[in-house]
This record gives structure tokens, C-alpha cells and sequence, in this order.
């Protein structure tokens, strides 16, 4: 499931053009991005779990 995230992170990040690291404009936009697709994958993850039960 990590590396479906970070696939998705790295996907997004290849979308946009793949900005530069170094422009510290970018990385709230980054965290935001890492943070919604964990977020994301938590709830589908628990949603799964769930339903196993």
C-alpha cells in the first residue's frame, strides 16, 4: 500500500510539471499532497477492513 501512495505522490508530482525541489514555494503544496494521499488511503484502508469483519 506505501508504494501505491508513493507511486500516486510521485505521479501527481510528474503532473505538474515536476517543480523543482528547491523552491520553497513548492514544498507546502508537497506536504499537503503526501498528507491527502495518506488521508486517502487510511480511509480506503479502514473502509476494506471493515467489511472483511
Amino acid at each position: 500500500m506505501v508504494v501505491g501512495v508513493i507511486a500516486f505522490v510521485v505521479a501527481v508530482w510528474g503532473l505538474l510539471g515536476a517543480p523543482s525541489l528547491d523552491d520553497v514555494s513548492v514544498l507546502p503544496w508537497i506536504a499537503v499532497g503526501v498528507a491527502g494521499a495518506v488521508g486517502v488511503s487510511l480511509i480506503v484502508g479502514g473502509g476494506i477492513r471493515s467489511r472483511k469483519r
